[in-house]
């Protein structure tokens, strides 16, 4: 699988995920930046800024290949913080209904997400 189709996998899950509970737009984008200076070779980097997970890559890569290898690695990254979360919200009792369904989507669907 090339990964400009990893990506669209990771991206519609986690737009599926985020979707099941409040977020923002923002949530739902994903960003690889292409950046041309002073006649140099381009330089790529990725970006999320969401609510609901926010990046912190800040790193520089020389190719788009390596960018697109740490953006799949970076969604995945987003769901495995969540996945913590979803672990704790599915034991506890007091969440809400929204948050224990959307907890025990990311559970049941984990394993999945990270095989891509």
């Amino acid at each position: 699988m090339t990964n400009t189709k990893k990506i669209l996998k990771l991206t519609m899950r986690w737009y599926r995920y985020v979707n099941m509970g409040p977020h923002k737009d923002i949530d739902c984008h994903w960003y690889l930046h292409k950046q041309w200076s002073c006649g140099s070779v381009p330089k790529y980097w990725i970006q999320h800024n969401g609510y609901v997970y926010a990046s912190t890559n800040k790193h520089l890569y020389k190719t788009e290949e390596k960018a697109e290898k740490a953006l799949i690695a970076e969604i995945k990254k987003a769901f495995e913080s969540e996945h913590n979360r979803a672990v704790r919200i599915v034991v506890e009792s007091w969440w809400d209904k929204i948050d224990t369904e959307q907890a025990q989507w990311l559970v049941d669907n984990y394993d999945n997400i990270q095989g891509v």
